[in-house]
């Protein structure tokens, strides 16, 4: 293994999309790929909805507090050590879903608190600075957590693709979207990020 870093490494590389959109596939994949090159972050939704906190279409600000809390916490040890980290949640996540749910005939997330929501997303492009946006086109599967709406799934798809233009645009932010088989995105995903941080990996 060859690690050229002659460009500086990314402080994080997240991985977004609606749900059953592959995110934690790709995750297990860029890990097979990088190894301990990077540090990983994952498993913050599924402690938080274990815990009583709804998300998807049911999210409240309690469960929007506690999925951001719980991803800061991680980020604070990983922070610490001089390896970037891949994660497959990150504080675009919050904003995105109560921008999608606010359009919904739902109790309200009040608008202060989706405008803090934002402000926690504008802070993270200081640290992140790689998104892998994964497009949906599996078939969705039932699991006992996730919403079964294929039209839902598409709002939070394009409230996505939006925001990751403006970071893109505003911020300079480095955005890669990823289709195809999960070894076609993994592929995908992993050249983009060695292309952006000069880690490779030898076969």
């Amino acid at each position: 293994m060859s690690d050229n870093t002659h460009k500086a490494l990314p402080r994080g590389i997240a991985i977004v999309g609606a749900d059953c959109s592959g995110k934690t596939s790709l995750f297990d994949g860029l890990e097979i790929h990088f190894g301990t090159v990077f540090q990983y972050i994952n498993s913050i939704a599924g402690a938080v909805i274990n815990e009583g906190y709804p998300l998807g279409k049911n999210a409240s600000k309690e469960s929007y507090i506690e999925l951001n809390k719980k991803y800061v916490s991680m980020l604070n040890d990983g922070l610490r050590e001089p390896r970037a980290f891949v994660s497959d949640r990150s504080l675009i996540d919050a904003y995105c879903y109560a921008l999608v749910n606010s359009r919904l005939p739902r109790p309200q997330i009040p608008d202060m608190f989706i405008d803090f929501l934002r402000q926690q997303w504008i802070l993270e492009l200081n640290f992140v600075e790689v998104y892998v946006q994964c497009i949906p086109e599996f078939e969705m599967k039932y699991d006992g957590k996730r919403v079964m709406d294929e039209a839902y799934q598409a709002s939070i798809n394009e409230q996505f693709s939006e925001l990751l233009r403006e970071a893109e645009k505003n911020y300079g932010t480095k955005v890669v979207k990823v289709r195809g088989s999960v070894e076609a995105r993994v592929k995908m995903a992993a050249d983009f990020i060695s292309k952006e941080t000069g880690v490779h990996i030898d076969d």
